[in-house]
């Protein structure tokens, strides 16, 4: 058992969610180059996701779904946009981004310059929120960058600054900001301080290393609503690609109780809590059979 598991489960759950809804009015670029070029000329910012597949390839997986939904759909309005599986410009743009884990939505800037990195898969209201703040992130992060310096005590502005150094890569400033304002004496997490604890924790998760990452998730275990579930479904995933399914077990199931705060992840927790044994099948349809 290893994190093989829960990306598949997670997939299926939010393709599936949205492949019943009417094709959006998302135009898709058919090479990088012809997208840099609109984006460029036209001052929009650019979306890319990298796949480890060609798009639409495989049992169950409609081109597109994912990018259907409505409310992504209004986020990514005017971003120019490019799908890339296995392939030429695929295999340029993870090296150019450093890209190791699929898969990846990386949103640039005009100019090719990275403004938030997303790492596996997001329920679409989550995606769509970081897509519009992504919008506004660079400028947001020179004000928060210049903030701090006066004022490194404030763990609110920390945070925030911490989830955008994160969608950076610059996780040593992450961290940095963070201790400086004392953010690991805080008991009870906030949803922004969450936010950055799991930022942290997905930066060591995705590079292979689970074991640093669950004290990271850890500290978002007080909070609430989405942020837990992320760190919830987190800790699980790290524990499967430890191989101990064991401890990743009380973690889904307080998951799976959540309901609907979870946004989605609930129903993810009972499909791996099923491919681990520890829930039976049922006769009626789950939301990952519609």
């Amino acid at each position: 058992m290893d994190g093989t598991m829960v990306a598949s489960v997670l997939s299926l759950l939010f393709v599936s969610a949205v492949s019943q809804t009417r094709p959006s009015g998302l135009m898709w670029s058919t090479s990088y180059a012809s997208t840099a070029a609109v984006a460029r000329k036209m001052k929009r910012p650019m979306m890319l996701v990298l796949l480890p597949k060609e798009p639409g390839v495989g049992p169950g997986v409609k081109p597109g779904g994912f990018f259907q939904d409505p409310a992504v759909v209004r986020a990514l309005a005017g971003h120019v946009a490019l799908k890339v599986g296995p392939s030429p410009d695929g295999f340029a743009l993870a090296r150019q981004y450093k890209v190791h884990s699929f898969p990846t939505v990386l949103l640039l800037d005009p100019d090719g310059r990275l403004a938030w990195r997303i790492r596996g898969q997001l329920p679409p209201m989550v995606f769509a929120d970081i897509a519009q703040r992504s919008i506004s992130a660079t400028q947001e992060f020179g004000r928060l960058s210049a903030y701090l310096k006066s004022k490194p005590r404030d763990v609110a502005a920390a945070a925030d600054y911490a989830v955008l150094a994160c969608a950076r890569d610059r996780f040593g400033d992450a961290r940095r900001a963070l201790n400086a304002a004392g953010a690991v004496s805080v008991k009870n997490a906030s949803p922004r301080l969450a936010e950055a604890w799991n930022a942290l924790g997905d930066s060591l998760q995705t590079t292979g290393n689970p074991s640093a990452a669950i004290p990271l998730f850890s500290r978002a275990l007080t909070s609430s609503g989405f942020p837990l579930a992320y760190a919830r479904i987190s800790i699980a995933s790290c524990y499967l690609m430890m191989r101990q399914p064991k401890k990743a077990v009380p973690y889904l199931k307080a998951l799976e109780r959540m309901g609907p705060p979870a946004q989605g992840y609930s129903a993810a927790a009972s499909q791996m809590l099923l491919s681990l044994g520890r829930r039976r099948p049922t006769t009626s349809r789950t939301p990952l059979a519609q």
